[in-house]
């Protein structure tokens, strides 16, 4: 099966832009429509995964010497990465919204992995937002995870943008959507993305569009709108944003910070295609990453845990949880529990007692609340559906103060 004859083949949807550039608003906008599934967080397959694989996949000589590389004919390689990524992503979409004529997925950072997406998914639609990048800069740096200097986060900008217009010319379906007319005219913006995705757009789907459209998340509440660097920005500030990325302002038909209000043609992409041949600083080897804030920590932890509860596994699923930590097991007709090491004890007979794995997970809900976490479970497995809950407490260092399994009927 090559990537001609694939299960997503004219569904996948990749919406990207420099981080802070309103891809997490756009995503939650564009999901409201009936026929969109959209893969929750950001997969950054590409940038942590398929990125990396491909620099130890060598296309050029069966027999090389060279370490740490193995030979694949390229078409080969291509083919068999777009099944694993077919079966990632239309796994997901498919228990999300089964049938969904389109799946988005949301990671920023794949704007700088476009050429590889699109040989991977030439079918795929890729929507770039873009944004005032002295608007993305100042948001970036008040991130805890986020740039230190202005300067850095403007080059950051510069090679987001720059990364996805290089890209466009060989991608078939590319469509670049600007922040700011999106903010100005929500319905006319989503109406025309909803086109472009070959999709309809009704009445009742613009109207639960714009209901979204004026939602804030993943951020601080009056985070949606622009030009609230002119506010928070002195001379300084925009001299080391124009300095690394002035240019680029310019060439995208950005005002001046002279107090020029109007906003001219953004250029088409292929227009600049020739412009943007000087691309990005060098890439590393080593894969980007940033600091896991608090609550990701914790979810990685809640699904490491459910990971070893569904297969069994009683010594992985304890390595998390604290020295004195309660664990409670409540099954029809049974209450049971235990602190520090006969919790585990207890934990490790409670998943003895099922010899067979939990078998394929059909929901998986969680809820946050503070350092709670509520997860809630559907498996088919050998005996039929089963429903359970895991409610998980964490304390200020990330650790796991109490587990409870419930298993259903009760």
């Amino acid at each position: 099966m090559g990537r001609t004859d694939t299960p997503l083949r004219d569904r996948m949807v990749f919406l990207v832009g420099a981080q802070r550039s309103g891809t997490n608003w756009l995503q939650r906008m564009l999901a409201t429509h009936p026929d969109i599934a959209t893969l929750p967080s950001e997969t950054q397959l590409f940038t942590v995964g398929i990125d990396v694989l491909a620099e130890r996949v060598q296309h050029g000589v069966l027999s090389s010497t060279s370490t740490a590389t193995v030979f694949m004919e390229r078409e080969a390689f291509l083919d068999a990465t777009r099944a694993f990524c077919d079966a990632a992503f239309g796994g997901v979409a498919e228990r999300l919204r089964p049938g969904a004529r389109r799946i988005l997925e949301r990671s920023p950072n794949h704007v700088e992995r476009l050429a590889l997406i699109g040989d991977i998914y030439p079918d795929a639609w890729v929507i770039h937002i873009v944004r005032d990048g002295r608007d993305v800069a100042r948001s970036l740096v008040s991130q805890r995870w986020g740039p230190a200097t202005v300067g850095a986060a403007a080059e950051l900008w510069d090679r987001s943008v720059r990364s996805a217009r290089e890209a466009a010319p060989a991608l078939r379906r590319y469509r670049e959507v600007r922040y700011e007319d999106l903010l100005a005219d929500p319905a006319a913006g989503v109406t025309k993305l909803f086109a472009f995705l070959e999709l309809d757009a009704s009445e009742q789907t613009v109207a639960a569009t714009l209901q979204e459209a004026g939602v804030a998340a993943n951020t601080e509440a009056s985070e949606i709108g622009d030009g609230k660097w002119r506010s928070e920005w002195g001379p300084r500030e925009i001299a080391e944003f124009d300095k690394v990325a002035g240019d680029l302002l310019v060439e995208l038909g950005y005002p001046p910070a002279d107090g020029a209000s109007h906003r001219p043609r953004v250029p088409d992409v292929r227009e600049l295609a020739g412009k943007l041949r000087r691309t990005a600083a060098p890439k590393t080897a080593d894969a980007p990453t940033r600091p896991h804030l608090p609550m990701e920590v914790r979810q990685r932890r809640v699904d490491a845990l459910c990971a070893a509860l569904s297969s069994g596994d009683a010594d992985r699923a304890s390595a998390d949880l604290a020295p004195a930590a309660l664990v409670r097991v409540v099954a029809a007709g049974s209450d049971r529990q235990a602190r520090a090491e006969p919790g585990r004890e207890l934990l490790a007979k409670a998943l003895a007692a099922d010899p067979t794995p939990w078998g394929t997970q059909r929901r998986g809900d969680v809820h946050v609340s503070g350092s709670m976490f509520t997860v809630v479970l559907t498996h088919d497995g050998a005996e039929g559906c089963t429903d359970r809950v895991v409610v998980v407490h964490f304390d200020g260092k990330a650790q796991i103060t109490a587990l409870t399994l419930y298993g259903f009927p009760l």
